[in-house]
Order: structure tokens, then C-alpha cells, then sequence
């Protein structure tokens, strides 16, 4: 069998869909999704509005923005892939169907994509197949649940209960009382749903008022 060669192998290894595999395992898993590693600059599209896509991805340096368009033609961030995480792969799975997203490197970036006809199919002829398809099952119903993160932040009525709300789950989610917000300003604008100089205007306020102390990209409550 012919050994499949790349940057972070590692931390590959540690992506949900492989989990609980053997070396060897893992190995066969990536000939058999016919793995293929790519690397990209800042700023270089990686999935494109209106293609259909037959892979998956694997982010292993860097990091990824998922965007769309809403009706008016802005830009809606929809979320931020990092290293060890997946993206893609729902779409990926549904035959014939045309990305409504839009894949963005943030920086120098690298990615294993996965080819996704194997799941789609059903192909679960031996237990290690089983077991990625599987694997796969359970990371797309992990992934639903966090898209309950977006819903909350979007269903907030103010700016303020947006940042409080955003805030709140990076910070329960790594358990820290100082965070670090991985978006720029404009960035943080577009997934909160609200201009960025009214974004400024408010965050300044709530430092004012002793609710949040922030610098950059690091944010702590104070209350």
C-alpha cells in the first residue's frame, strides 16, 4: 500500500472523522478517501459561490472563513475553520448540489481534502469503513449543534446582547475568563450582523460603563 505523505500527519490523525483508528487504520482511511493535501495563500478562495464540491476538507495550518451573500449582496461570515477542524463536508456529501458559501484562506493555510463519494455512497464494506462512516455521522450532528451557537448571537435584538452572547460562548467553550476573539474587527462585524463603526461605538461604551475590558482582539467581563 502506498503511504500517503503530509505537513501535520499528527494532528491529521486527531481530526474527528479518524478517531479511534489505529495507525494503520489511518493510513488506509486516508487511501481511501483518496486524501490529497493543499496549500494556499491569504486571501486565495478555496471554494468558490455556485460549484459543486466532491470533497471535504481537513484545515492543518491556518485557518479558513466561511462566508456567504445575503439578499443586499453583503458579506455574511458564517464561521472560522482552525486547525484540526473540518468544513464542507454536508455540502460535499449532497450529490448535485451547488455551494452556497464561499471558502477564504486568512492566512497562509493548508489543507487535506477528503473525497466524500466513498460516504456518500454508503460504501461500508469493512469495519473501517463502518467506523469512518460513522465518524463522519457524528461530526456533521456535532457541527449542527454548534451552528445553535450562530442562531443565539443572531437572534439577540441589540448590538450589546450580540457581543455579550458571542463573548460569553468562546468564553465557556474554552473555559477562560480572558478570550482571544480570532476576527477582525470588520470580521467580527459581519458574523455579529451589524455595521462595524456601530460594532466600535458600542464596545467602547461597554468598557466605559465597566461591563467588558478589551485590547485588540482579547475581551474579559468585568461584570
Amino acid at each position: 500500500t502506498k503511504e500517503v505523505k503530509f505537513m501535520d500527519k499528527a494532528l491529521l490523525s486527531k481530526a474527528y472523522i479518524f478517531s479511534g483508528l489505529t495507525e494503520k487504520e489511518f493510513d488506509d482511511a486516508l487511501l481511501y478517501l483518496s486524501a490529497r493535501e493543499k496549500r494556499y495563500k491569504k486571501g486565495q478562495t478555496l471554494i468558490t459561490l455556485g460549484t459543486e464540491i466532491s470533497e471535504f476538507g481537513v484545515v492543518t495550518k491556518g485557518a479558513v472563513q466561511i462566508s456567504c451573500d445575503d439578499i443586499n449582496g453583503n458579506q455574511m461570515i458564517m464561521a472560522t475553520i482552525t486547525r484540526g477542524d473540518m468544513f464542507a463536508e454536508s455540502l460535499a456529501v449532497t450529490a448535485n448540489c451547488d455551494s452556497p458559501i464561499y471558502a477564504t484562506a486568512t492566512e497562509e493555510t493548508v489543507v487535506v481534502w477528503l473525497k466524500a463519494a466513498p460516504i456518500r455512497q454508503n460504501i461500508a464494506d469493512t469495519p473501517l469503513h463502518t467506523r469512518i462512516i460513522s465518524n463522519f455521522i457524528r461530526a456533521v450532528a456535532i457541527k449542527c449543534l454548534s451552528m445553535n451557537d450562530r442562531v443565539q448571537i443572531l437572534s439577540k435584538k441589540t448590538i450589546r446582547e450580540k457581543v455579550i452572547t458571542y463573548i460569553s460562548l468562546i468564553a465557556e467553550r474554552e473555559k477562560k475568563d480572558t478570550i482571544i476573539v480570532p476576527l477582525n474587527r470588520q470580521d467580527m462585524a459581519n458574523y455579529l450582523g451589524v455595521e462595524r463603526s456601530a460594532l466600535s461605538r458600542e464596545l467602547s461604551r461597554m468598557q466605559k460603563e465597566g461591563i467588558i475590558s478589551y485590547k485588540g482582539n482579547q475581551f474579559r467581563f468585568l461584570q
